[in-house]
């Protein structure tokens, strides 16, 4: 991705145009972010940018977008969520993951990634998020779950052995089963990475990233930052449960982040739309997969506005500078 080189100074009007330019989804940005972007290059403040000021902005945003190296995170593609006790087709939303495998396949099998990673629920046959097993001798529910009739997915606190909020699930993923297995119609890459969550049995994990009480975190981290990756697209099941979940820790840790839509699958139409509000509210995007191949070829002349933040963010961050974030908002 390449910007004119300008050899003269840049006024605002200009920068808007540039702007509009790059980005997809153009409209939906507030010319008032995009004033700020401006005001936060213009250090002199004289309403232009120079060509010292205008270089620091190529170099923060198309010198970085240019050396981003991308992984590939398949979230929980397994026979369970597929085709087992907790299908993801049965969910009120009538997604069938078999009908994003193609494009996954396509993204695994021929998309240049640095890094591809999958990753499983790996649960204790007696998990603390099993509904069969909550009311097991070794932990205990508050008074008002003790007394009710639960029923798979509803939500309950337990007392001990540590107080946790916890959805009820159908058994699933129980370690070396069948249904923990990754779906056997999901291409295997030849260096790709795995990575087990929820082996606590009683802690859950949803992120790909560690636990959801923050006890404690996987390998994943440590293994991106090894491969000085920089972007991460995340797909696979369920949408806006462990999808979600690893996306937002992903943007937490400072990864520009992208959700791959057209290869996930959820529950609820409702819940898919919340977690999308929620994720660009945190920079993050939603994206497809059209995109994301343009992107890891550098085929590519649209930019989302969110990682342009995150660029500009993290460069200024690195440098000392102590300038308000800028935001879209």
């Amino acid at each position: 991705m390449k910007i004119k080189v300008f050899n003269k100074n840049i006024e605002l009007h200009e920068f808007i145009e540039i702007i509009k330019n790059i980005v997809f989804d153009s409209d939906s940005i507030p010319e008032t972010a995009i004033h700020n972007l401006f005001d936060f290059f213009d250090k002199d403040k004289d309403g232009i940018l120079n060509f010292e000021e205008f270089e620091t902005f190529n170099k923060t945003i198309f010198n970085r977008i240019n050396e981003l190296k991308s992984a590939l995170i398949i979230v929980d593609f397994q026979n369970d969520f597929v085709c087992g006790s907790l299908a993801i087709k049965n969910g009120k939303a009538n997604q069938d993951p078999m009908d994003a495998l193609p494009k996954i396949n396509k993204m695994i099998t021929s998309f240049p990634f640095k890094q591809i990673i999958y990753t499983q629920d790996w649960h204790p046959s007696n998990h603390i998020s099993f509904y069969e097993h909550c009311r097991n001798s070794d932990r205990e529910l508050r008074k008002e779950d003790k007394v009710r009739k639960l029923r798979p997915f509803d939500t309950v606190k337990f007392n001990k052995p540590f107080k946790i909020c916890q959805v009820l699930y159908p058994s699933h993923c129980v370690q070396n089963s069948w249904g923990a297995e990754i779906s056997p119609h999901v291409k295997i890459s030849k260096n790709g990475k795995f990575i087990k969550k929820g082996t606590n049995v009683y802690i859950d994990s949803y992120s790909a990233f560690g636990s959801c009480s923050e006890n404690g975190k996987s390998e994943l981290e440590d293994i991106l930052r090894s491969g000085d990756i920089d972007v991460l697209f995340v797909c696979g099941l369920a949408y806006e449960i462990c999808v979600a979940a690893t996306t937002k820790d992903s943007v937490k840790l400072g990864f520009l982040t992208g959700l791959v839509s057209d290869c996930s699958k959820g529950l609820t139409n409702d819940g898919i739309n919340n977690v999308n509000e929620q994720l660009l509210s945190l920079n993050a995007v939603i994206v497809d997969s059209d995109f994301v191949e343009k992107f890891v070829n550098n085929n590519f002349t649209k930019f989302p506005w969110q990682w342009i933040l995150t660029l500009v963010n993290q460069s200024h961050s690195m440098e000392g500078w102590n300038e308000e974030i800028i935001n879209i908002k």
